[in-house]
């Protein structure tokens, strides 16, 4: 299996938990990924644990109160 095939393959699975189909369903998975890959760029070089935190809210990730991110963390 290439890696084309494989891609094709988590993609379709991806749309299908989501509930999306079609060019329109493919574009906002997309734009999904773009978006958490963005904020979570954003987070891992925040010198400042609060907004870290808050850019992985944005990103839909579960953060509970008084929690500390330090930089750089993956």
């Amino acid at each position: 299996m290439s890696n084309i095939d494989s891609f094709k393959a988590n993609e379709q699975e991806i749309m299908d938990f989501y509930g999306y189909k079609g060019t329109l369903g493919r574009a906002r998975i997309r734009m999904k990924f773009l978006k958490s890959w963005i904020f979570h760029s954003f987070a891992y070089s925040c010198p400042l644990p609060s907004l870290a935190v808050k850019f992985q809210r944005i990103r839909g990730v579960k953060i509970g109160k008084n929690c500390h991110i330090s930089p750089y963390v993956i």
